[in-house]
């Protein structure tokens, strides 16, 4: 299997983010049901659970930033050189 090109398949950011909610759904499911059973629920796991889906939430995103800010800056970087061609093109006439 060779690399992937850019823009196919998923992305592992998406990958990720589908695997967190559907943990999350099951995890919420299952504490309702342990809940409906004995009445109460492990309180110290829910909190670190979420609190630990939180802070892998807020690193994707700020990943996401990250690579949103680098394509922008290649962009205004590609714009520029083209800019610069072109006028270097347009001196000789």
């Amino acid at each position: 299997m060779g690399k992937h090109e850019k823009g196919s398949g998923v992305g592992t950011l998406t990958v990720m983010l589908v695997v967190v909610f559907i943990t999350v759904i099951v995890f919420t499911v299952k504490m309702i049901r342990i809940y409906e059973q004995y009445q109460a629920i492990p309180d110290t796991l829910v909190t670190e659970f979420y609190r630990a889906f939180t802070g892998e939430c807020g690193f994707m995103g700020a990943i996401q930033v990250a690579k949103v800010f680098v394509q922008a800056r290649k962009k205004k970087s590609a714009r520029q050189s083209d800019d610069t061609n072109i006028d270097a093109g347009n001196d000789g006439i």
